[in-house]
């Protein structure tokens, strides 16, 4: 699970998502003082937002929801906050930001899905990094976003540009994780960007 930000008619409110879902056993019957162990695996879902990075406001939470339907239980939930790092290519995509002069500064969650002409999310949800330029001129890029959308073999970037006196662009960048390249991811985000 996840926090997200809702946009909605009357303002942006903070809600709880549901980013995937397992069932790990089915319907039993306990005695008093029994114990019953139900060993399980799990893969999080490739859109799992980041939790690990430092941003001026990091406002990301993702978290374990576990519960059992006990006939008269008072609270048969569990809460386990999760520690999610980026990829590779994130992980180089926010290096490069950085080496640009770009230094992020929130960190959210919203509710929606990103699309762009060759990806499109899955989650119901997508994560924002929003950057800003360490000399913003007057009438330059003013903030940029990013979110990430990885899969199996490459990572997708949607990217926002917020300049001064025009309506915010976006754009898309592909990155295959066999080909991370700090300098190539530099180069490219900075023809995009500029």
């Amino acid at each position: 699970m996840t926090r997200v930000k809702v946009e909605a008619d009357d303002g942006a409110y903070f809600a709880n998502h549901v980013i995937d879902k397992w069932r790990v056993s089915e319907k039993l019957t306990l005695q008093p003082g029994e114990e019953h162990r139900i060993p399980f695996e799990a893969r999080l879902h490739s859109e799992t937002p980041i939790t690990e990075f430092s941003a001026g406001y990091n406002q990301t939470q993702v978290w374990i929801q576990t519960g059992l339907n006990i006939d008269l239980a008072l609270d048969a939930s569990d809460r386990d906050v999760l520690h999610i790092y980026p990829n590779e290519a994130v992980k180089t995509c926010m290096q490069a930001m950085d080496k640009l002069g770009f230094s992020l500064v929130k960190a959210d969650v919203e509710k929606g899905y990103l699309r762009a002409p060759s990806f499109q999310s899955t989650s119901g949800c997508y994560q924002e990094l929003e950057y800003r330029p360490g000399n913003r001129g007057m009438f330059g890029i003013q903030e940029v976003e990013l979110s990430f959308v990885p899969e199996a073999h490459k990572t997708h970037v949607l990217i926002e540009l917020d300049r001064a006196f025009r309506a915010d662009g976006y754009i898309d960048l592909t990155i295959e994780h066999d080909h991370v390249n700090l300098s190539q991811i530099c180069d490219q985000l900075e023809r995009l960007i500029h």
